[in-house]
């Protein structure tokens, strides 16, 4: 999917990675859900060669660049790096794009019809919905990242390859940035927020709940659809975790 994205494409790895998605897309989370479905299986294996070819001609991007010092200095399986890597990348990656984004979100969303007004951020939401799906960790921190690496993670990231044929140039300092956005989120209690930042709280939910961009424009932090957030019936309730921004638990 990224090699169909970034500056070294063209039109013979489009249609290897398009393929890809095509296949892997309709069948990832049908061959999670049962390993023993042959058919989901034999998509899944033709796919990830479609991709092998894609990515052998069109190398990759951010993403890879950045999952290798995670797997070498944390040893994190590769898969599972680059998959929480994703979002993250295609968020930052949206400001290059040319109407790919909105491509591969048809490959890989759950919904079916045809989508209308589409904007890139839909592509990150439906990134973060498949990795919750599929029981992937949704922060590097979850699977033992620290931030005291971050620096020669970065330092060893830029050394590849894939950094210059990622579609959105990236310095040094945006590596970093990116790796440390993964480190940001943090779980808390709703009711050990101060008053005035569960109000805060349930505004940044009331535009995510909205519209995404919305949030965004008011420096709302993404809080996954698996939170308790998103159920007014729950909210108010002690005990239940909320994902919020550090920045707004230091200052409370």
């Amino acid at each position: 999917a990224i090699a169909s994205e970034n500056g070294d494409a063209s039109p013979f790895s489009d249609a290897m990675a398009e393929k890809a998605m095509e296949l892997i897309g309709a069948n990832l989370r049908r061959f999670v859900a049962n390993r023993q479905d042959e058919e989901a299986a034999a998509a899944m294996l033709s796919g990830s060669m479609f991709a092998g070819i894609a990515f052998a001609w069109a190398r990759l991007g951010n993403i890879h660049a950045m999952s290798h010092p995670v797997s070498a200095y944390f040893h994190v399986a590769h898969g599972v790096a680059n998959a929480i890597l994703l979002p993250t990348i295609v968020e930052y990656n949206a400001l290059a794009d040319h109407g790919r984004y909105e491509k591969i979100y048809n490959y890989i969303s759950k919904e079916k019809d045809p989508v209308i007004d589409f904007v890139p951020e839909m592509l990150v939401d439906e990134a973060r919905d498949l990795l919750r799906d599929l029981g992937i960790p949704r922060h590097l921190a979850d699977v033992g990242v620290t931030e005291d690496k971050i620096e020669l993670m970065a330092a060893d990231a830029v050394k590849s390859g894939n950094i210059m044929a990622n579609p959105r140039q990236s310095t040094i300092r945006d590596i970093i940035e990116l790796y440390m956005s993964q480190q940001k989120l943090v779980d808390i209690p709703f009711f050990d927020l101060s008053i005035e930042n569960r109000k805060r709280l349930v505004f940044c939910i009331y535009f995510f709940n909205a519209r995404v961009s919305e949030a965004r424009k008011h420096k709302c932090e993404y809080i996954g659809k698996e939170s308790p957030a998103y159920s007014k019936k729950r909210m108010g309730k002690e005990g239940y975790p909320y994902v919020v921004p550090t920045a707004l638990w230091n200052n409370q």
